[in-house]
C-alpha cells in the first residue's frame, strides 16, 4: 500500500512538472505575440488558464467534490470550525456564500440543519430579517446560538420571528453596540421563558441583572459570562453560575460587608476596581481559600504602586495564567527591590499600566517595575506595558525573560542621545503603539512585527524606513502590519516576508486622509515582482482605493516565470466586502490565471471620484469606493473633509530610480507615473463635490473579507 501511494505521489509530481513547463513556454510564447495577434492571443491565454487550472487540481490533490467523497459529519465538523466561535458575527453570510459554489453543494449545505444553528441579530447586517429566517427555517429542530450585537429599530420584529423558537435557544450572546436599553431591565425579559438555555455570554458589556432577573426563567442556565455588580451587591447574585465578573467598590461604604460569594465555584475571570489595598487584601485571602484553582484570569483597576508587591504575594495563592495591573502614581513611588522571593509560576500573560505618568515622574520608578515583574513572574510568555515614557534601560529587565515570546509597547522607548538597542533573543512578535520604538527592539527571532501610530493626528512627512525596525530585525520577518500615515516602506528589507497587512487611521477620501502608501507599496512589487518572493498574503486594514494599482501588481507578480517567486494567493479587506466587479478579476488573478477585465481606468480613483461627484445620490463613501450601488437608508450628512489631505499627495512616495524587471510595457509605465496627478485630480473633485453641497449616508459595516484564488470559477457541478 505504502509503495503504491508513494508511486501515485510521483506520478502526480511529474505531472505537474509537465504543467509547469507547459506553463512556462505558454508564457513565452505570449510574450513573442505582442498585441498584434489578438485570436492567436486568446487562444494561447486559453491554453495558459487551463494549465493553471490542471495544476490546482494536482496541487490539491483532490480531484473530486470534497463535499461528495468526505462523510458528512467530517464536513459539516470543519463547517462549523472554519467560522470559529458564535462571536463571528459574518458566519451566516459567509455560509450563504458556499450556496454559490455550486447546485451540488447548495443542495448539501441547506440539508444540514447543524451549520444554521448560529443567528446573528444585527441591523448592520444587509437583509437581516430574511436571513434569520433562513437560519430558524434550515435548523429544523436543532438547538439554537443567537448573538444579539444591537437594539435595532427592527427589534419587534426580530422577537416576534424568534419566539416560536425560544424552547431551542441554547446559548445568547450580547455583544458590542447599543445596548443601553436593555440595561434598565433584564436583558433577557422579552423572550419569557427561555428553558433551553445554558449560556449566557457578554464578551464585550457586562450584564446588569436588576431586580426582574430570576433563574426560573432560564432553569437549564449553566453559566453567565460578564455580571458587573458592587461587592456589596454580588451576595444577592450568589445562586448565579458566573464566570466572569466586574465588582467594584463603592464610595462611603462599609467595606466589611465587602465579599465574593462563596457559591461562585465556576469563577474562571474576575476585575477589580475602586478597592483600598486593605480591602484587596481581605477579598483576595478569602477568594484564595475558595476558588485559588478555578480563577485563572484577574485584573485588578487602580491600584497604589506601592502596594504591588503586597498584591503579588497573596497572587501565590492562585493558579492564575493572566495578569492585568492598573495603577496610580498618586501615592509614593517604591524605587527599592523586592525584600521576600515572590515568583508566579503559573502566569503566562501580563499587562501593567501606569495611570498618572508623567514626564516628571521617577524613571527608577519604572526601572523598579519592570525589575518587579521580571523576577516575580519568570515563566510570562506575553506582556504589554502602558506608559508615557520608558528608559531603555529598564526593558532590559525583560532580558532575563526566556519565554517572553511576545511584547506590546504602547509607550515611548527612550535610549537618550544614544543608539542602545534591547536585546530580547527570544521575542518573536512585536506589537508597537508607536513606529518610534520598534528601533529600539532587537531580536534576530522576530517574526511578527505590528506598527500602529496613533500619536500623529496631521499628515507629516514619511517615516524613512530606518525608522521603522532594526535592519537586523526585519530579516526574520514574515509578518508585518502597519497602520500609520505614512510610511515609505522598502521592501527589499524583508526577504522572508509572508504576510503584509497595510493601513491608516482614518477612512475614506470623502471625510478623511487619503492612504496613498499603500498604493505605493504596490507600485515596488509591480515595478520589481519578485521583490519578498514568500509573499503570499496581503491585507488592507482600512479602506483602500485605488484598485488599478492592485491589479497591474497581481497581473504582474502572478505571472513570472520564476517557480521561487510565490504567487500572491489571499487578499483580506477589514473595512467592506468588494462587489463582483473586483471580486472576479482579483480571484482569477490570485489563481495565476488570464482574466477579462474592463480598462484600468475603471478600477481607478478617477472613477471613483467620477462616481461620487453626482450629487443626485446620497452615497455612502465606503460603499463608493467598492463601486457599490448605496442601499437607501441611513441619516443625510455633508461630508466631513480635512485640508491636509493634498498635502499627503506630495509627501507620498514616488519609485523614482527603480527600473523595472522584468521590463514594463510604455502604457503600465505612462500610468504608473501619471498616479499623483490622478491622485490630486480627484481631490480636487471629491472637494468640488462637497462644495456643491453633496450628502452621503453611513450604511456598510466595516467586516473582514477575504478573496482567494479560483474563489467565482465554481469548481463542482
Amino acid at each position: 500500500m505504502q509503495s503504491h501511494h508513494l508511486r501515485v505521489h510521483d506520478s502526480n509530481q511529474t505531472t505537474f512538472d509537465a504543467a509547469e513547463t507547459e506553463r512556462c513556454n505558454l508564457l513565452e510564447a505570449l510574450e513573442l505575440r505582442g498585441t498584434h495577434h489578438d485570436g492567436e492571443m486568446n487562444s494561447l491565454k486559453t491554453r495558459y488558464n487551463e494549465t493553471i487550472r490542471r495544476q490546482w487540481s494536482l496541487k490539491s490533490g483532490i480531484l473530486n467534490d470534497p463535499l461528495a467523497e468526505l462523510p458528512r459529519e467530517i464536513w459539516e465538523e470543519i463547517f462549523v470550525g472554519m467560522f470559529g466561535d458564535i462571536d463571528d458575527v459574518r458566519y451566516t453570510e459567509d455560509l450563504l456564500g458556499f450556496l454559490n459554489v455550486s447546485k451540488s453543494w447548495c443542495n448539501r449545505l441547506v440539508s444540514a440543519p447543524r451549520l444554521w444553528t448560529r443567528i446573528v441579530v444585527d441591523d448592520s447586517l444587509e437583509d437581516e430579517l430574511a436571513k434569520l429566517v433562513i437560519c430558524l427555517e434550515l435548523s429544523g429542530s436543532y438547538p439554537l446560538e443567537v448573538k444579539v450585537r444591537s437594539h435595532h429599530r427592527q427589534w419587534e420584529k426580530v422577537l416576534e420571528l424568534l419566539m416560536p423558537h425560544t424552547s431551542r435557544i441554547k446559548a445568547m450572546v450580547w455583544g458590542s453596540g447599543n445596548l443601553s436599553a436593555f440595561w434598565t431591565e433584564n436583558p433577557i425579559q422579552s423572550f419569557g421563558s427561555l428553558p433551553a438555555l445554558e449560556r449566557l455570554y457578554f464578551p464585550d458589556q457586562f450584564f446588569y441583572p436588576g431586580e426582574t432577573f430570576s433563574l426560573s426563567q432560564t432553569p437549564g442556565l449553566k453559566s453567565i459570562t460578564g455580571l458587573v455588580t458592587t461587592l456589596n451587591e454580588a451576595h444577592k447574585y450568589a445562586e448565579l453560575p458566573i464566570t466572569r465578573a466586574f465588582l467594584y467598590s463603592e464610595e462611603r461604604t462599609d467595606h466589611k460587608r465587602e465579599k465574593i460569594p462563596s457559591q461562585w465555584d465556576c469563577l474562571s475571570h474576575l476585575e477589580l476596581s475602586g478597592i483600598g489595598p486593605g480591602g484587596l487584601r481581605n477579598i483576595l485571602t478569602a477568594l484564595s481559600h475558595h476558588r485559588g484553582e478555578s480563577l485563572v484570569s484577574l485584573t485588578v483597576w487602580n491600584t497604589p504602586l506601592d502596594s504591588l508587591q503586597k498584591l503579588l504575594a497573596q497572587l501565590q495563592l492562585f493558579n492564575l495564567q493572566t495578569l492585568s495591573f492598573n495603577m496610580h502614581t498618586e501615592f509614593a513611588i517604591p524605587t527599592h527591590h523586592l525584600e521576600e522571593d515572590i515568583r508566579l509560576l503559573s502566569l503566562r500573560k501580563a499587562k501593567v499600566v501606569l495611570y498618572g505618568d508623567h514626564h516628571g515622574v521617577d524613571s527608577r520608578a519604572k526601572d523598579w517595575l519592570l525589575h518587579t515583574v521580571a523576577k516575580t513572574m519568570p515563566r510570562l510568555e506575553e506582556l504589554s506595558l502602558r506608559f508615557s515614557i520608558v528608559p531603555l534601560s529598564a526593558l532590559g529587565h525583560l532580558q532575563t525573560l526566556p519565554n517572553l515570546w511576545r511584547l506590546e509597547l504602547d509607550v515611548y522607548v527612550d535610549n537618550g542621545e544614544g543608539e542602545i538597542r534591547c536585546l530580547l533573543p527570544h521575542l518573536k512578535a512585536l506589537h508597537c503603539h508607536s513606529r518610534i520604538s520598534g528601533p529600539r527592539i532587537y531580536s534576530s527571532e522576530l517574526r511578527e512585527y505590528t506598527v500602529q501610530d496613533d500619536a500623529f493626528s496631521v499628515v507629516t512627512p514619511p517615516a524613512p524606513n530606518s525608522c521603522l525596525l532594526p535592519l537586523s530585525s526585519s530579516q526574520s520577518l514574515v509578518r508585518l502590519s502597519i497602520q500609520h500615515h505614512a510610511i515609505a516602506l522598502d521592501l527589499t528589507n524583508f526577504p522572508v516576508l509572508e504576510e503584509l497587512a497595510m493601513g491608516f487611521g482614518v477612512h475614506s477620501p470623502p471625510n478623511g486622509h487619503y492612504p496613498v502608501w499603500q498604493s505605493d507599496v504596490l507600485e515596488q512589487l509591480i515595478l520589481i515582482p519578485a521583490t519578498c518572493r514568500n509573499l503570499r498574503k496581503i491585507e488592507f486594514i482600512t479602506p483602500f482605493q485605488e484598485w488599478d494599482m492592485l491589479l497591474l501588481m497581481l497581473e504582474r507578480r502572478n505571472f513570472l516565470q520564476n517557480p521561487d517567486v510565490h504567487r500572491i494567493e489571499e487578499i483580506t479587506f477589514q473595512f467592506a466586502q468588494p462587489t463582483h466587479k473586483l471580486i472576479a478579476p482579483i480571484s482569477s488573478l490570485l489563481a495565476g490565471k488570464f482574466v477579462a477585465r474592463l480598462p484600468i481606468e475603471e478600477y481607478s480613483i478617477t472613477a471613483i471620484s467620477r462616481s461620487f461627484s453626482d450629487i443626485s445620490k446620497a452615497d455612502c463613501p465606503d460603499c463608493v469606493l467598492i463601486f457599490k450601488e448605496c442601499p437607501e437608508y441611513g441619516p443625510l450628512q455633508p461630508p466631513s473633509w480635512r485640508r491636509k489631505t493634498e498635502e499627503a499627495m506630495n509627501d507620498s512616495f514616488v519609485a523614482s530610480g527603480i527600473v523595472a524587471d522584468p521590463p514594463i510595457s510604455t502604457e503600465i509605465g505612462s500610468w504608473l507615473s501619471n498616479k499623483k496627478h490622478r491622485r490630486i485630480s480627484a481631490i480636487k473633485q471629491f472637494s468640488e463635490t462637497r462644495e456643491r453641497g453633496k450628502k452621503i449616508r453611513r450604511c456598510v459595516s466595516h467586516r473582514p473579507f477575504t478573496i482567494a484564488a479560483l474563489m467565482c470559477d465554481g469548481t463542482y457541478s
